[in-house]
């Protein structure tokens, strides 16, 4: 009889806690003690939090700055990892993602190459940039000409481009012309001579009768050949009504 009340009563607890994280949304926090400071994250499949130690944090000076980053009088910690370069006195959060301190600007607990903290700004949608150069993610693009530098306005805006170079995230891309480069949606691009999706070549595809359809119920482009979608030619027959009409596979 003990044992089945036991039962009900960690059920009821688990049950419980597990309404209590769905409420207040405390799937994640530090704690401290005298002698030690604990990180603890809530796993939603065992429905038990996972307790990670902070061996070389101290609980004397440790405070926590938001779920998922503290800090005490010696080092920033990013969940239970140090962020070894991060300077605790002058570290502060732009954002979940980024942070800044007196030397350098991180994204996700990582230095962005080469940023200037003094004038960084995040632009959103993991891009920013300082007076020099502009930054994906952690990454230093290392822009062709900063005063053309633009972004693409798209549904997810992973791209930029300047006068000399267009960038897909991180990387450049190899275009062939950039006097007739056309910025399309969907991750599409094309010049004179080639169609790009992100930054590849898109092999086969004629620029010249290249278009793209974006809009919410469908994204898929088209040459006089072919039908695509990303880099993957479509059949007709995978293809919806409206997309069919834009492949002219019905007229």
């Amino acid at each position: 009889m003990n044992r089945v009340i036991f039962i009900l009563l960690s059920l009821l607890l688990a049950s419980c806690t597990s309404i209590y994280k769905a409420a207040t949304g405390t799937y994640a926090y530090y704690k401290t003690n005298s002698d030690l400071v604990e990180y603890y994250s809530w796993n939603p499949m065992s429905e038990k939090y996972y307790i990670k130690q902070l061996p070389d944090a101290d609980p004397k000076t440790f405070e926590q700055i938001n779920t998922d980053y503290g800090k005490d009088t010696n080092f920033v910690y990013l969940k239970a990892n140090k962020i070894e370069t991060a300077d605790p006195k002058t570290f502060k959060l732009i954002n979940d993602y980024y942070a800044l301190d007196i030397n350098s600007a991180y994204f996700i607990g990582v230095i962005i190459a080469d940023a200037d903290p003094k004038t960084f700004t995040y632009l959103g949608n993991n891009w920013s940039r300082d007076e020099n150069n502009y930054f994906y993610e952690q990454y230093n693009i290392y822009v062709c000409d900063l005063k053309t530098f633009q972004l693409v306005s798209d549904k997810y805006p992973s791209r930029g481009y300047d006068k000399q170079c267009y960038f897909v995230e991180q990387s450049k891309v190899a275009v062939k012309d950039m006097a007739t480069l056309e910025i399309l949606p969907a991750n599409y691009a094309k010049d004179k001579f080639h169609v790009y999706w992100r930054s590849s070549i898109l092999k086969g595809a004629d620029p010249k009768t290249f278009i793209v359809k974006d809009k919410r119920s469908i994204s898929i482009a088209k040459d006089k050949n072919r039908c695509y979608s990303a880099t993957r030619v479509l059949s007709c027959n995978e293809l919806n009504i409206e997309g069919q009409q834009f492949c002219e596979c019905i007229k």
